[in-house]
């Protein structure tokens, strides 16, 4: 099962897909996110699952 995108309404807020200085997401967490646009975010090891499963699909 995977997550749904997530995204920090401070920064949409203040600057759509800009960065805010306080966020978690975009401070001490953000190698483990991968922006998909409009301020919207992913954990990176979902995407690549996801990539991965689309390159190898299974039968």
């Amino acid at each position: 099962m995977t997550t749904r995108p997530i995204r920090c309404l401070e920064c949409y807020l203040r600057r759509p897909g800009g960065r805010c200085d306080f966020c978690p997401l975009h401070r001490k967490n953000r190698h483990l996110y991968r922006p998909i646009g409009g301020g919207w975010f992913v954990k990176k090891e979902e995407q690549d699952r996801k990539s991965a499963e689309d390159k190898n699909p299974s039968p």
